[in-house]
């Protein structure tokens, strides 16, 4: 029986690294196992995901759990050490109780940031239950980077109007934190390059949501199951094409200015009950009535308020 011909494995490291960078970071590191030759390919990927669920079971024992805990932090101290590329296209790391790792994710920090990394995700929700356990202030050294394309801070506290190197900056998603409304204006203000702004699980502490100042850049805003108390929610963004909203039915008013919306979806399906809602919905789905196509949850059909007439001015989709 002849030996069969590894292909892959006679092509230049350069080539099998791009090629283990278009792999989740998971089956990136599994190739180790493929044959000798691919022991150390997959340190070379430049999409890094360190992910604590990777090695802990959170319904094990508190003593299985802590030595589940010390192997992920050998795990990404090692990587850390013996990472051989210069530049990281992506760079991800979720925590679940951040107070036991504060060492680590400084060292995260820093070496995600040293080596360029121009998408950029932190989580430190506790993910089995949706909570956060604690809130992860973000470093000084943290505003210095200008290479920042995307951004995803779950549970993090930072700065919005120390934000001004970050020129690149196009997709920002906040979620599990409190959002002030000069935070908003000062990232919209200082990253003028920002075409996507989401929000899930946030909350506010003050009254109005109200952006007077044209924000020509923003074309996606997603407002995600947040708890939003307000009064009027206002954006003037002319160039908005996309407006995603998922959460309870909406009781303050609503003024998306932008003449162009392609796609507006709306999903109310955390929503208990729909009697005396016919107004709020009326007033919600009227001021996106210039958009191209609506896509809606089965909550609007329980809602009996709508002329037939108003209906034929959308495309729906349920």
């Amino acid at each position: 029986m002849g030996v069969s011909n590894d292909i892959l494995s006679s092509l230049p490291e350069s080539l099998l690294s791009a090629i283990v960078s278009f792999l989740p970071f998971k089956e990136a590191v599994r190739t180790s196992i493929l044959s000798k030759d691919w022991v150390n390919v997959y340190k070379s990927t430049r999409k890094i995901e360190f992910n604590e669920l990777f090695f802990v079971n959170v319904d094990q024992s508190p003593e299985i759990i802590d030595a589940q805990r010390r192997a992920f932090s050998d795990f990404v101290r090692k990587w850390i050490e013996k990472h051989r590329e210069d530049v990281i296209d992506k760079f991800s790391l979720t925590i679940l109780i951040p107070e036991f790792f504060c060492e680590l994710i400084d060292q995260c920090f820093r070496f995600a940031l040293r080596n360029g990394v121009k998408d950029l995700e932190l989580d430190f929700t506790y993910q089995p239950y949706d909570i956060v356990s604690a809130v992860v202030v973000l470093p000084t050294y943290f505003y210095g980077c200008s290479g920042f394309e995307s951004l995803k801070l779950y549970a993090c506290e930072f700065v919005a109007s120390q934000c001004v190197n970050f020129h690149s900056l196009k997709k920002v998603s906040l979620g599990y934190m409190g959002i002030k409304l000069h935070a908003i204006k000062a990232l919209l203000t200082n990253c003028e390059k920002l075409e996507s702004l989401s929000f899930l699980k946030c909350w506010n502490s003050e009254g109005d949501f109200i952006l007077n100042e044209e924000y020509l850049g923003l074309k996606k805003l997603v407002i995600n199951r947040c708890d939003f108390k307000f009064n009027i929610f206002r954006v003037k963004a002319p160039n908005l094409k996309v407006f995603n909203y998922h959460g309870l039915m909406i009781r303050f008013a609503v003024d998306i200015q932008s003449p162009v919306l392609d796609e507006v979806n709306l999903d109310f399906s955390l929503e208990y009950r729909c009697q005396g809602h016919g107004s709020y919905l009326y007033k919600f789905l009227k001021e996106f009535s210039s958009a191209k196509v609506m896509t809606v949850c089965s909550y609007l059909l329980q809602v009996h308020f709508l002329p037939f007439v108003f209906f034929l001015k959308f495309k729906f989709s349920f």
